[in-house]
């Protein structure tokens, strides 16, 4: 009996099995309130044939596929293959069918997607929490990195131009980079080293002068324009007492 293999083979996920003839009418199907019943020639299962006139009588498979919503609201995907007659079907004494008749009816397959597409719901809820997992722990790394190789030795070079701008030159940044920022911490260490040296220098010449003007055994005055005095030695305070 067809009608039960057919049933038989209706599975959870299969919603319709029909099979049509020729005049658009249900001859087989696992719903029983469907059988012998007419359909619509332009019922979106039939009128992808039948749009025009004689209807057409092969398609590829995604002509013959349709997704369409279910009255209980989930998608419904829906497959229609046309039964073509074969020889040994016009020469059986069973079949009642001119041989020259090419297509003999159609076989339709609804198959539910409401499982797949929960399964696609699901998976989308975990890529977007992978995703934001992924963004996250990115950004942790980016914000690591900046603050650790970018902030911190940026820091620490400006602390130590401001203590080369009070006269402390000798402090080591220490940012053991091999980078531009490693680069520019040891040019800014360099300079410190330079700048102290220098100073030490006009330190030393400064102090050399300092004894010269201070010890000789002469008076040794500086005067402005007007014979104003500005500044003189300790023999000439000695004998002068200004």
């Amino acid at each position: 009996d067809l009608t039960r293999i057919i049933k038989n083979i209706a599975q959870k996920k299969l919603e319709n099995i029909r099979i049509y003839n020729k005049n658009a009418e249900i001859k087989f199907s696992n719903q029983d309130s469907e059988l012998d019943r007419m359909t619509n020639i332009k019922d979106e299962a039939c009128y992808i044939c039948h749009h025009t006139d004689p209807p057409l009588s092969e398609l590829s498979l995604s002509e013959r596929t349709r997704i369409f919503t279910s009255p209980r609201g989930y998608r419904l995907l829906g497959i229609i293959s046309p039964i073509y007659s074969e020889p040994g079907c016009s020469s059986s004494a069973c079949h009642a069918h001119p041989a020259g008749k090419r297509v003999l009816g159609a076989l339709d397959l609804v198959i539910s997607l409401d499982e797949t597409d929960k399964e696609i719901a699901v998976y989308k809820k975990w890529l977007v929490a992978f995703a934001a997992f992924i963004f996250l722990i990115t950004s942790a790394v980016i914000i690591f990195f900046v603050l650790r190789f970018v902030k911190q030795p940026i820091k620490k070079m400006i602390d130590t131009t401001h203590m080369i701008a009070n006269g402390e030159y000798l402090n080591q940044i220490n940012v053991n980079q091999v980078d531009e920022m490693g680069q520019l911490s040891v040019a800014i260490d360099t300079m410190g080293k330079k700048i102290s040296e220098k100073q030490a220098e006009l330190n030393r010449q400064r102090n050399e002068y300092q004894n010269l003007f201070e010890r000789v055994p002469c008076i040794i005055t500086v005067q402005d324009r007007n014979y104003k005095l500005i500044r003189y030695n300790k023999e000439f305070y000695e004998k002068f007492k200004p």
